[in-house]
């Protein structure tokens, strides 16, 4: 099984975006409920810190690794072939849920 690649206009710029149609995995998908930090419990805590560190997070969630066992969910089909992808992608129900869960086991101890 794999799902369509659909191309549709962007709205603000000349030009077509591509993206996975992942509803039907989606809807089979036990969500994940994981909380996403609140940016003004993050903020509120910075006045009493003295130094400060900066995470560069581009691309970084397109470096989580899918298990194994469920790549074969990611294919998605193109008039070039069937793809399946070893690594996250936008579209997934419970990426972000994921992501925030990584980024959180990183700076743990860092508070």
């Amino acid at each position: 099984m794999c799902f369509p690649l659909h191309m549709v206009q962007k709205k603000e710029q000349f030009g077509l975006t591509l993206f996975d149609g992942f509803r039907p995995l989606n809807t089979q998908t036990v969500n994940d409920k994981y909380p996403i930090s609140c940016i003004f419990d993050f903020t509120s805590e910075l006045h009493v810190c003295e130094f400060f560190s900066h995470f560069d997070l581009v691309k970084a969630f397109h470096q989580i690794s899918i298990a194994p066992e469920d790549i074969h969910k990611t294919a998605i089909c193109s008039p070039f072939g069937v793809y399946e992808s070893k690594y996250f992608q936008f579209g997934l129900c419970n990426a972000n849920s994921t992501f925030q869960r990584f980024i959180d086991g990183i700076t743990l101890g860092f508070e």
